[in-house]
């Protein structure tokens, strides 16, 4: 009969055992296969396992993607930018895909408190803020920023810092009187 448990000591007594046998080459092999099934909503929280694993907890970050990359590598607008080729009369349309798109990744980000994407959600916040602002719907703009700064996640510091860089750094959101 084959067990379906075991308890701690022996099954980290078991992994030591595999891990004094191999190289360091080997190790890395293993983790990168690890790495390679887990999803991709969880690849930050296995990278931020790995590195509380590190002595001095200091791990090697690989570089964010350009937040423009982040955008264009989201398979729902790529697909949703294939299925739509005609751009005309259609601002109001595209425009409320992407609040829906870009609310979406602001609320995933932030409430699963992925705080080195912070500033990856707030950049996405100061997007459609500004895409609103040039359309000249400044108070739509300030509403959404309002809306995730004031009231969502007025508890979250680090978050709310990163949205007053971004619209620090904003001409158009400097004008709307936001901050």
């Amino acid at each position: 009969m084959k067990k379906s448990k075991i308890a701690l000591k022996p099954y980290l007594d078991t992994i030591a055992g595999y891990c004094d046998t191999l190289s360091n080459e080997e190790l890395t092999d293993i983790i990168i296969r690890l790495a390679k099934d887990v999803s991709t909503s969880g690849r930050i929280q296995f990278l931020e396992k790995i590195e509380s694993c590190l002595p001095g907890r200091r791990g090697v970050i690989a570089p964010e993607a350009d937040p423009v990359e982040q955008i264009l590598n989201d398979t729902a607008i790529i697909k949703g930018l294939k299925q739509n080729k005609d751009t005309k009369g259609r601002t109001d349309e595209y425009l409320k895909w992407a609040e829906k798109i870009g609310k979406s990744r602001i609320e995933h980000i932030v409430s699963n408190k992925h705080r080195r994407a912070y500033e990856r959600a707030a950049q996405v916040l100061g997007s459609l803020a500004e895409a609103y602002a040039a359309m000249g719907q400044k108070s739509k703009a300030v509403k959404i920023l309002h809306k995730y700064y004031n009231e969502e996640y007025n508890r979250f510091s680090a978050f709310r810092r990163e949205v007053k860089a971004v619209v620090t750094n904003s001409e158009l959101l400097r004008n709307t009187g936001f901050i």
